[in-house]
């Protein structure tokens, strides 16, 4: 991390220093191995054309088969993936949303099935299947249907912020020599509130099983394949416009790259796409390095990006070169970057921008199950093992949600751990030591409970309301808006004593019903 933006010597025109000037002596090995790995996998994909209908059929095929044996979810999934390698124009295109009009009918999704066959009929559908997919229109009208039963879009609390839309314009961000960035309340803000929505900077995948929409990782819906492509699909036509970074990874060997390295070159490819060339990119990179200012506001994607450069960033130990170097190897195989990094000049930009994006993802950037992604504003946030935020993810997006009452001037935390933080404050410290280097002070680590106030708690109706009725096995059958009710009563009356079992307890049951 000391080499990073370092220059052979101290003129505007010297390049930057070679990172990887060690590397063939340190890691001869490893280098030659990721070489040739790299060239294995460009000459892999040179050879697999991009559209193929005998692949496609295949998938159908296989498809039909899943759907007779009414798997149709997995069906589902397989003609989506005919649906990437139809030929662009072509019957397979017809035969892919017409199967998968019939998994969504079967599947009771009635709208998303009229969805597909609107785009089977608008695509090269042959007469004889005219008939059938208006027959399975026609069933589809037939069913009454309800919109109680669709998901209900989360919504802000309060009015966007002018300046950052994705928080509420009760926040602002602030800056101090104790906790550096962050966000505190600017009046009195209630429990309940959803006081942050952010689309991810970056999000990937982390299986390619699973189709979802490459731009906002949607995992069920009418997905639209790349005109291009076999390796992409996307929820909307809108999404499909608003991706600005696969018009430089399209049909390149980067969809067959591992997630983690993924993860980090989507980071680089975002960065590309958001200036004119790559001259804007080095001066606007390099403006960041000398001045540490928040950019006024992020309502495009280079303010974003410009945001994303500010993060704070951890110190990586001296073996992450090779990790740079593999990443470096891995992007410079991807065209769109090979023209844009021309020179020796640029290339060696590239490395030390490579190791500034690994430093800014290692420190900020969360995993789920499914997967990895990064948000800009979120990661200003604090840690508390007692936060008086919940922040979950939907998609490549984040929320942010009071689970105590925030009283103005006071600071917004939110859980570094996940399910770490049933962890004792021994192994929690370790933890946030070793991966973000610093000690937790609040009042779970720190405790400052009262006997007397948990007993308390323990006699409140609202808890006793709880505890008789919340059953995690029967979720679904329950009268959850009662308990959220009784849950954001309980938080308010108390949540503003320190930590206990108690208001955790009632925390968690509150989280798992939003």
């Amino acid at each position: 991390m000391d080499s990073l933006w370092r220059k052979e010597a101290n003129r505007v025109e010297s390049l930057y220093i070679n990172l990887f000037k060690s590397t063939d002596s340190q890691f001869v090995d490893e280098t030659k191995k990721w070489d040739e790995h790299v060239q294995t996998l460009k000459s892999k994909h040179s050879e697999v054309p991009a559209k193929n209908n005998e692949k496609s059929s295949e998938l159908i095929r296989k498809g039909s088969e899943l759907f007779c044996n009414k798997q149709f979810y997995h069906a589902m999934e397989l003609y989506t993936k005919a649906l990437c390698y139809a030929e662009v124009g072509t019957e397979n295109e017809s035969m892919a949303f017409a199967s998968r009009a019939k998994c969504f009918f079967y599947m009771k999704m009635y709208q998303q099935a009229m969805t597909d066959i609107e785009l089977a009929l608008e695509a090269n559908c042959p007469a004889e299947m005219i008939v059938k997919l208006e027959k399975l229109r026609a069933d589809c009208r037939k069913v009454v249907i309800s919109n109680s039963n669709e998901l209900t879009e989360p919504k802000r609390s309060f009015t966007d912020d002018r300046n950052f839309p994705c928080i509420a314009n009760t926040l602002t961000i602030t800056n101090n020599t104790q906790f550096g960035r962050h966000l505190v309340a600017k009046c009195d803000i209630d429990v309940g509130q959803m006081v942050l929505m952010e689309q991810s900077f970056a999000s990937v995948a982390k299986s390619d099983e699973q189709m979802t929409c490459y731009n906002c990782l949607t995992e069920v819906a009418n997905f639209i394949a790349c005109s291009k492509c076999s390796d992409v699909v996307f929820c909307s036509n809108k999404c499909l416009e608003e991706n600005l970074v696969h018009q430089l990874d399209c049909n390149t060997p980067y969809h067959r790259m591992h997630c983690k390295a993924k993860f980090t070159i989507q980071t680089i490819l975002i960065a590309v796409a958001a200036f004119p060339n790559i001259d804007d990119l080095i001066e606007c990179v390099e403006a960041g390095e000398k001045d540490d200012v928040l950019p006024e506001s992020i309502t495009d994607l280079q303010s974003k990006y410009r945001l994303y450069l500010r993060l704070k960033k951890l110190p990586l130990n001296a073996n992450v070169v090779l990790d740079v170097y593999k990443l470096f190897k891995s992007i410079m195989i991807i065209p769109s970057i090979e023209r844009a990094f021309d020179s020796e000049g640029k290339q060696r930009f590239l490395m030390h921008l490579i190791l500034h994006h690994l430093a800014i993802n290692v420190t900020n950037a969360t995993e789920s199950e499914y997967t990895a992604s990064i948000g800009t504003v979120l990661s200003l946030l604090n840690h508390s093992c007692a936060p008086n935020l919940y922040n979950y993810s939907v998609d490549n997006r984040k929320f942010c949600v009071t689970i105590r009452p925030v009283k103005k001037g006071e600071q917004l935390f939110i859980s570094y751990l996940g399910p770490d933080d049933e962890q004792t404050a021994k192994q929690r410290q370790h933890l946030l030591k070793t991966k973000w280097n610093f000690e937790c002070k609040c009042d779970k680590c720190e405790p400052r409970g009262q006997i007397a106030d948990s007993t308390k708690m323990k006699l409140d109706p609202c808890f006793k309301f709880i505890q008789r009725t919340f059953k995690t096995d029967q979720v679904d059958n329950m009268n959850t808006s009662a308990v959220k009710k009784k849950c954001i009563k309980f938080l308010t009356k108390y949540g503003h004593l320190p930590f206990s079992n108690e208001l955790k307890y009632i925390s968690d049951i509150y989280t798992t019903l939003i």
